[in-house]
């Protein structure tokens, strides 16, 4: 399956690597998950279809929208290959529906909203699963605030599976995973209403490490039901206790931790912090102990 690469190639500038080098290259299925986003999903539609990677199919999992979103996507056909327009149960039930109809070896989840950083992700990705043949893959991400500007990028270096539990730090829009795990390891827990993903890199980190794409996916909207912390905290803890039970007196302390952690910073970021303090607040987010600088570093948007 792997042929001979330039060793270059992975950091190397898109124009030095055309698709069919004598490349054995994976089919990559784009899902999106969407529900009246007609305001949104042009962008993601459009970072979709100017990829220069052309091995794709983007489907589309609706979940019965009443606004323009079906009429704007069916604007992107034929890039967009499979359109699902129904009522679902939740995110994790339509993101499941997606991987189920998925022809692809590689899977993204790349929701109403988000975008995939630049027109070369999906050939990187596919050059760095040929050469390195791993089983799932996380990159970095940018997110944007309310006004569509750049807020923070998240850099991933590594991977430590103590340090996910101490948070999810790995976004499901800078993620590829080989359809085979979810053959392997079952699908998204559809009992979670925000952290099915957090629950199933959990669940899939304790048994295989993943490679570390040296570069950014995806642009992440700012919002979504994962922005109230009470409720995120609460999804989190349960799939902390699902994915990796512990003794009850260590559980009960470390998530009386997070639970005031996640508040505190909570205030202090929407309301008590001026500008200049919030992206020091953002960088030491997720620095509990002081050990994740390893894993992921979150750079300002305006590169302080």
């Amino acid at each position: 399956m792997i042929n001979k690469f330039n060793p270059g190639l992975l950091t190397a500038p898109s124009d030095q690597y055309q698709q069919g080098d004598g490349m054995d290259t994976p089919l990559i299925s784009v899902i999106t998950v969407t529900y009246n986003a007609g305001e949104s999903i042009r962008r993601t539609l459009k970072s979709v279809a100017c990829q220069t990677f052309t091995d794709y199919e983007h489907i589309i999992i609706d979940g019965a929208s009443t606004d323009a979103t079906l009429s704007i996507v069916h604007e992107f056909c034929p890039p967009v290959t499979k359109i699902v327009s129904e009522k679902d149960s939740g995110i994790a039930n339509a993101m499941n529906k997606g991987v189920r109809l998925s022809s692809g070896e590689l899977i993204i989840h790349l929701n109403a909203g988000d975008e995939l950083a630049a027109s070369d992700v999906l050939m990187r990705a596919a050059e760095s699963y040929s050469r390195f043949n791993w089983e799932w893959a996380i990159g970095s991400v940018q997110r944007m605030d309310e006004s569509g500007r750049l807020s923070h990028t998240v850099i991933v270096h590594g991977f430590d599976y103590e340090v996910l539990r101490q948070g999810c730090f790995i976004c499901h829009q800078s993620v590829f995973v080989k359809k085979s795990i979810f053959e392997k390891f079952g699908f998204f827990d559809e009992s979670f209403r925000i952290s099915m993903d957090y629950e199933f890199w959990l669940r899939i980190g304790r048994h295989i490490k993943p490679h570390i794409l040296p570069f950014v996916v995806s642009k992440m909207e700012a919002g979504g039901i994962s922005s109230n912390p009470l409720p995120c905290y609460l999804d989190f803890r349960r799939a902390r206790a699902k994915s990796d039970p512990r003794d009850w007196l260590s559980t009960v302390l470390f998530e009386t931790r997070q639970l005031i952690y996640a508040h505190v910073a909570h205030l202090l970021y929407r309301g008590l912090l001026p500008e200049r303090w919030r992206s020091k607040l953002r960088r030491g987010k997720y620095l509990i102990d002081g050990t994740t600088r390893h894993v992921f570093t979150i750079e300002d948007g305006k590169g302080g």
